[in-house]
Protein backbone atom coordinates (compact mmCIF):
# COMPACT_ATOMS: atom_id res chain seq x y z
CA UNK A 1 0.00 0.00 0.00
CA UNK A 2 2.63 2.21 0.69
CA UNK A 3 3.55 1.99 -2.74
CA UNK A 4 0.64 3.12 -3.78
CA UNK A 5 0.50 6.21 -1.93
CA UNK A 6 3.52 7.21 -3.10
CA UNK A 7 2.77 7.18 -6.39
CA UNK A 8 -1.03 9.04 -5.60
CA UNK A 9 -2.35 5.66 -6.43
CA UNK A 10 -1.35 6.88 -10.41
CA UNK A 11 0.12 4.10 -13.16
CA UNK A 12 3.71 5.95 -13.76
CA UNK A 13 3.44 5.37 -17.24
CA UNK A 14 0.18 6.12 -18.44
CA UNK A 15 -0.88 8.56 -15.44
CA UNK A 16 -3.95 7.24 -14.64
CA UNK A 17 -5.62 5.36 -11.70
CA UNK A 18 -4.91 2.38 -10.53
CA UNK A 19 -7.51 0.45 -8.67
CA UNK A 20 -5.60 -0.45 -5.15
CA UNK A 21 -5.19 -4.53 -5.48
CA UNK A 22 -7.06 -4.69 -8.35
CA UNK A 23 -5.60 -3.42 -11.61
CA UNK A 24 -1.58 -2.47 -9.62
CA UNK A 25 0.45 -5.15 -11.01
CA UNK A 26 4.02 -4.92 -9.06
CA UNK A 27 6.93 -4.14 -11.94
CA UNK A 28 10.79 -5.18 -11.30
CA UNK A 29 13.92 -4.94 -12.79
CA UNK A 30 14.30 -8.39 -14.65
CA UNK A 31 18.42 -7.91 -14.37
CA UNK A 32 18.60 -7.47 -10.17
CA UNK A 33 14.85 -8.40 -9.37
CA UNK A 34 14.19 -4.44 -7.67
CA UNK A 35 11.32 -3.37 -7.79
CA UNK A 36 10.37 -0.25 -9.26
CA UNK A 37 6.70 0.69 -8.83
CA UNK A 38 2.88 -0.56 -9.44
CA UNK A 39 1.55 -0.45 -13.32
CA UNK A 40 -1.49 -1.19 -14.93
CA UNK A 41 -1.29 -5.09 -16.79
CA UNK A 42 -0.96 -3.36 -19.95
CA UNK A 43 1.90 -1.05 -19.19
CA UNK A 44 4.02 -3.68 -17.51
CA UNK A 45 3.59 -5.92 -20.43
CA UNK A 46 4.24 -2.69 -22.82
CA UNK A 47 7.54 -2.81 -21.12
CA UNK A 48 8.07 -6.51 -21.43
CA UNK A 49 7.12 -6.51 -24.96
CA UNK A 50 10.36 -3.89 -25.85
CA UNK A 51 12.66 -5.64 -23.65
CA UNK A 52 12.89 -2.83 -21.14
CA UNK A 53 15.07 -1.28 -23.98
CA UNK A 54 15.21 2.79 -24.02
CA UNK A 55 16.20 2.53 -27.76
CA UNK A 56 12.93 0.63 -28.68
CA UNK A 57 10.96 3.09 -26.82
CA UNK A 58 12.87 5.91 -28.27
CA UNK A 59 12.44 4.27 -31.43
CA UNK A 60 8.77 4.02 -30.54
CA UNK A 61 8.32 7.39 -30.08
CA UNK A 62 9.69 8.60 -32.83
CA UNK A 63 7.87 6.46 -35.09
CA UNK A 64 4.83 7.88 -33.58
CA UNK A 65 5.77 11.24 -33.02
CA UNK A 66 6.52 11.14 -37.03
CA UNK A 67 2.96 10.79 -37.88
CA UNK A 68 1.37 12.75 -35.18
CA UNK A 69 2.52 16.02 -36.19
Amino acid sequence: MLMWVEQMGLCPICQMPLDYGYSAHVDHDHLNGQIRGLLHSKCNSALGFVNESPKVINNLLNYVGAFNG
